[in-house]
């Protein structure tokens, strides 16, 4: 037996064989090899180096990377061999020989338009059984608080098409449940985790998203990217245009309420945490411009009206005031009390 290796490198043909069976039927161009060779082995060939005073030649764990990328380009000569950025990492214990696969997740950009309220941007663990699901009455066992999410929606069918584990939704911020999003749509990065396929048509991947729940999620601009993006995405801050509708108890004249809504183009605001938000939000207050407002529309006691504003503007507080917390608001100028009756996101200001 090698005092060096203790014969590690007869067991390379078995090594590699054990990795093409793990990745059978996973598509992948590029691999990095991650090799965990016993402290002993280590220690044993520190001190033959140092004996023998060979501390020039190659080193036991160098060596035997090499052996096994050597084999596995002998059964795959298309793979390359990276270190960064891999389709697929393979980990090799020396000692036991288990081989451990992570297949990297891929990413793909996009644009979201959400065209029906009650649909949340993720997935909402069930209140009652926090996601587990197990025997809950409240989510028949889904683990979740609604059935639908634009994240399954879209992430459903990549998963049907690419083999993959599940899915992660990173968008460019978020609408409330009750809000549609029009327009080009939202920006979002789709990361799909453990897939067996890596590359796809993305032009039919999105008419198969599209067909999906027409009336309620549809996509665009679809296109490959990479783990940056994700940041990128999540911390972008663009102006976004909206339109409001709301209603007030008593009618006012029209010119009265036109102008005093225009009178808020242009204002900075200053919005506390809404109560809405604040079990999740950090308590401050927010300075926000409303860069313009415009087609003012007053049917009785019913009022509409369009914004452009900056990233992070709470527009519902915006029109009823959250009781103060917002200054000024269109409650704070009309001189009426203002239920919000929906909003729709018209566009985000991105790329």
């Amino acid at each position: 037996m090698c005092p060096l290796c203790e014969n590690l490198f007869d067991d390379v043909g078995n090594i590699v064989e054990r990795i093409i069976e793990t990745l059978e039927n996973t598509q992948f161009r590029s691999m990095q090899l991650g090799i965990h060779i016993p402290k002993d082995l280590l220690q044993s060939e520190d001190a033959i180096r140092t004996k023998h005073g060979a501390r020039g030649s190659r080193p036991l764990k160098a060596s035997f990377a090499m052996a096994l990328q050597a084999e596995m380009l002998r059964k795959i000569p298309e793979i390359a061999f990276v270190k960064e950025y891999p389709d697929v990492m393979v980990t090799v214990d020396a000692l036991t020989l288990r081989v451990d696969t992570d297949i990297r997740p891929v990413f793909i950009y996009g644009r979201y338009e959400k065209l029906a309220r009650g649909i949340p941007q993720t997935r909402w663990p069930c209140r009652s059984c926090r996601g587990r699901g197990d025997g809950c009455e409240s989510c028949e066992g889904t683990g979740l608080q609604y059935r639908e999410s634009v994240q399954d929606i879209i992430g459903d069918p990549v998963k049907a098409q690419m083999g993959a584990f599940d899915t992660s939704f990173h968008g460019m911020g978020r609408e409330d449940i009750d809000v549609r999003c029009l327009g080009s749509g939202r920006p979002f990065v789709l990361e799909i985790k453990n897939p067996k396929i890596r590359e796809t048509d993305l032009v039919d991947l999105e008419s198969k998203i599209n067909s999906n729940n027409p009336g309620k999620v549809k996509v665009n601009s679809l296109k490959w990217c990479h783990k940056k993006d994700v940041s990128r995405v999540k911390e972008t801050r663009s102006e976004k245009s909206y339109t409001i509708r709301f209603k007030i108890e008593d009618a006012l004249p029209e010119d009265k309420i036109i102008e005093s809504i225009n009178s808020l183009s242009g204002v900075v605001l200053e919005q506390q945490t809404p109560k809405r938000v604040s079990h999740r939000r950090a308590a401050k207050t927010r300075k926000r411009k409303i860069v313009s407002i415009s087609d003012v529309i007053v049917d009785n006691q019913e009022i509409q009206f369009s914004l452009r504003c900056e990233a992070g503007t709470y527009v519902k507080e915006l029109v009823h005031s959250d009781e103060g917390r917002t200054v000024p608001s269109v409650k704070s100028v009309i001189d009426r009390e203002c239920e919000v009756l929906w909003l729709d996101v018209n566009e985000i200001h991105a790329d």
